[in-house]
């Protein structure tokens, strides 16, 4: 016997999606990062994701979905996850865990890449879960400079990692 409801979970996901669905502005981000990914790609530039624990697990998947095959045979795009753990270590040792993704930016990012930030966030009150934060990195001089594009947020509840996996989805066509 299960001991929760599978109709409920069911409706609890349809609920989620339907409501991240009527966000104002849901769309308009989601093709504003498809469109900054693909004039990266364009213009030579490659896609770095990154994530913490599970997140980190997405950040891979959506790099592996560019690097591999997607619903059609196209070519690979370029695409990479900062999930070498010999690095991350190695600065999380030297200078703390919360320059892992910094430090692998500025060292791999170059101008035109986009670097998404997949991440979940977890507060007293509640848990926020923002999918992507997209932020273009231009290397000038091996000077970055980090431009937050935007965020798309799923409301807080159990089934919010069925919608980020369709997003990631979304991203990779």
């Amino acid at each position: 016997m299960l001991s929760f409801n599978v109709l409920d979970d069911l409706k609890e996901a349809r609920d989620v999606l339907s409501n991240f669905i009527e966000q104002a502005d849901t769309k308009e981000v989601i093709e504003k990062s498809v469109q900054m990914m693909v004039s990266s790609i364009k213009n030579g530039g490659k896609i770095i994701s990154a994530g913490n624990g599970g997140s980190m697990c997405d950040a891979m998947h959506f790099a592996e979905e560019l690097t591999g095959r997607y619903r059609n045979n196209r070519p690979s795009y370029p695409a990479i996850a900062i999930s070498d753990v010999s690095h991350m270590s190695c600065v999380g040792n030297d200078y703390g865990y919360d320059y892992v993704f910094s430090r692998f930016l500025e060292g791999m990012g170059f101008k035109n890449d986009v670097f998404l930030r997949h991440f979940h966030a977890e507060t007293r009150d509640h848990i926020v879960d923002s999918l992507f934060v997209l932020v273009v990195v231009f290397a000038h001089d091996r000077f970055l400079h980090i431009l937050c594009i935007g965020q798309i947020f799923v409301p807080a509840a159990r089934e919010k990692k069925k919608i980020r996996v369709n997003l990631i989805r979304i991203l990779c066509v």
